[in-house]
């Protein structure tokens, strides 16, 4: 955990410096991500960067801001509104996890999820911040597994 935290420290330290000033952030992963925005529910906005629900938002743990609501909301010196398609319990690839019943989300269907709501976001590779943050649920979940892809 510890290490996680110092790659997160490391990370927002870098970021001012890969992008001077993003307008949007579009997130993907799972549950350290997820601040349980639907996409068709009010987008973020000025009075809530997150969009929906309130921020910080439906963290793990419930109520407390995750990194990416200080990236949305502290870390940064201009607004900038984010939209966060992370959900709890995704996985990499749900195919992998075929016995899980139900399947989990994956990032291909937060990508999908995403490219059928974006249209609206007047987003530009120059004016956006994507990031992934993916993989604590398959690491342990692929331990005994029987399936030749893990």
């Amino acid at each position: 955990m510890r290490s996680a935290w110092i790659s997160l420290v490391s990370l927002t330290a870098l970021i001012p410096s890969v992008l001077a000033s993003p307008k949007y952030i579009f997130s993907f992963g799972e549950a350290w991500t997820s601040t349980g925005f639907v996409a068709s529910g009010p987008a973020p906005n000025a009075a809530n960067p997150i969009g929906n629900p309130a921020f910080p938002g439906k963290t793990v743990p419930e109520g407390i801001t995750n990194w990416l609501g200080y990236l949305t909301a502290t870390f940064n010196k201009t607004q900038v509104l984010t939209y966060n398609y992370a959900v709890p319990n995704t996985v990499v690839d749900k195919n992998v996890f075929s016995a899980w019943s139900p399947l989990p989300s994956d990032l291909s269907d937060q990508i999908g999820t995403f490219l059928g709501t974006s249209g609206s976001t007047p987003w530009t590779a120059s004016n956006s911040l994507f990031s992934v943050f993916s993989g604590p649920y398959d690491v342990p979940s692929s331990f005994g597994s029987e399936n030749p892809a893990v």
